[in-house]
């Protein structure tokens, strides 16, 4: 899975990596999460 277009993840993002991290597990197989850099947990500021 390529994040690093992503800047911005909150819980529920967070939550659907984890759910996809074991449902993929459950059938042996693996998630691979690249680009995770620049990945900020804050939203971003709307001010100029």
């Amino acid at each position: 899975m390529d994040l690093s277009q992503v800047a911005f993840m909150d819980s529920s993002g967070i939550n659907i990596l984890i759910s996809a991290y074991k449902r993929v597990g459950a059938t042996q197989g693996w998630l691979r999460i690249a680009g995770v850099d620049d990945i900020s947990c804050h939203p971003p500021s709307s001010r100029h």
